[in-house]
């Protein structure tokens, strides 16, 4: 079994930023921390989101982001980006969207997770990069990153190695999930088995609920 840990944790606070004239706040500015954060039911002490109708929450305590995909990423965006460039929390080594499965429950450090959703690229991430194509090329590469709701709370340190515990949902992975989001003729049985059997954050949920009923004849 390949290595998985994490590669560095992030933590940052909502600052008002000016991107082509347009004034927004955003967490994504966060920096690696250098020592162990405490991983509480709703986050990691000292981060905030900007907007907690999109992010954080019991069900989204942290967003994970694979570092495999930044080599990717650097040849396509301006400014050489490096780990946290996606505004992650946690910058996973070994848990790559196509291989984890929703209703994962992974140990780190003290703490114990358990994988919720596909993170939803939004408008924010594409203005921190100046890059307004930035999450049509997240949706069709399925390179999202993902929500953990915190099963157990405790500590978790940049370089702890993370241990898979349970995966209740073999094969109902994270890029399948963020894709029946975005396909425009979307797997309605799949959605079925996504919604009613495993544990997707309820916001997710409720955007592929969306999809069965436009996509129903």
């Amino acid at each position: 079994m390949k290595a998985m840990r994490i590669e560095s944790l992030n933590i940052g606070r909502p600052m008002v930023l000016i991107r082509r004239g347009r004034r927004y706040s955003t967490a994504m500015n966060r920096k690696p921390a250098d020592g162990p954060v405490m991983l509480t039911r709703t986050g990691f002490e000292g981060d905030r989101v900007s907007d907690d109708r999109a992010h954080g929450g019991p069900e989204r305590a942290a967003c994970c982001y694979p570092i495999e995909h930044y080599e990717y990423w650097r040849s396509r965006l301006p400014g050489d980006p490096t780990a946290p460039a996606f505004g992650e929390n946690l910058t996973t080594r070994g848990l790559l969207e196509d291989e984890v499965c929703i209703g994962d429950v992974f140990a780190i450090g003290a703490a114990v997770v358990r994988i919720s959703s596909p993170r939803q690229p939004c408008n924010k991430l594409a203005l921190k990069h100046d890059e307004p194509r930035l999450p049509l090329w997240i949706n069709e590469t399925a390179f999202c990153g993902f929500y953990v709701g915190v099963v157990q709370e405790g500590p978790i340190a940049p370089g702890d190695g993370v241990r898979l515990v349970e995966r209740p949902h073999v094969g109902m992975t994270v890029a399948a999930a963020a894709r029946l989001r975005v396909v425009s003729q979307p797997d309605a049985e799949l959605i079925k088995q996504f919604v009613n059997e495993t544990p997707l954050s309820e916001s997710f949920r409720a955007s592929l609920l969306a999809r069965l009923d436009r996509s129903a004849p």
